[in-house]
């Protein structure tokens, strides 16, 4: 079995951390639009936002097995 193997670039604790913070802003989010209609894009930027701070935070593997 060979494969790509990522070295972390942060602890683990970081890495705990930024996963709770983005996941808390998500749910965040997601309940201020059950409640206001206006807010439709706001989950779409807040995944998006995640997604692009989390993969310079945190190396996700790409391996192409």
């Amino acid at each position: 079995m060979s494969g790509v193997v990522t070295v972390p670039s942060v602890s683990t604790g970081q890495a705990f951390a930024l996963e709770f913070l983005m996941t808390f802003n998500l749910m965040f989010v997601i309940t201020a639009v059950a409640t206001d209609t206006r807010a439709v894009m706001a989950i779409g930027a807040t995944v998006m936002l995640g997604i692009l701070v989390a993969d310079q935070s945190i190396e996700i593997e790409k391996s192409a097995d």
